[in-house]
């Protein structure tokens, strides 16, 4: 598994380890020959420095699902936020940009496999953590 910085391709070494401002990463790979799992992590969201994403993408069948995760959820999560400014909880806005991640990656062509995801957005006094799975198509 990674945690760290945006999208970094984790997948073409052995090991990773990098830091942040505040966080670190470390990604390893298993015995599998090719990497799977993607991650991503961003701080100062919007400019804001009480706000960050950071997500693990655990692929499945291969890399692609994964790697798409970790490119657009937090996009999907951040426009979420932007577009919704009434009442709705952060718990909602996270939760929709779960399923238009999942909507865009089934309309992909060479759209195969499926990740598992776990994410963590901190909003100022929130936290919503949330762990779901993305298309896995056979």
């Amino acid at each position: 598994m990674c945690l760290g910085i945006p999208a970094t391709p984790c997948e073409t070494s052995r090991e990773l380890e990098s830091q942040g401002d505040g966080y670190s990463v470390y990604c390893k790979r298993g015995r599998r020959e090719a990497k799977e799992d993607r991650f991503s992590a961003s701080i100062e969201l919007q400019g804001d420095s009480k706000k960050a994403f950071f997500g693990v993408f655990d692929g499945h069948g291969g890399a692609k699902a994964s790697e798409f995760a970790a490119q657009k959820l937090e996009k999907n999560i951040l426009d979420e936020l932007v577009r919704i400014k009434d009442e709705t909880t952060v718990k909602e806005v996270v939760k929709q940009g779960y399923l238009k991640t999942d909507a865009e990656f089934s309309k992909e062509d060479d759209a195969s496999g499926g990740t598992c995801c776990v994410t963590a957005l901190i909003q100022n006094p929130n936290l919503v953590v949330s762990n779901a799975a993305i298309a896995v198509l056979f």
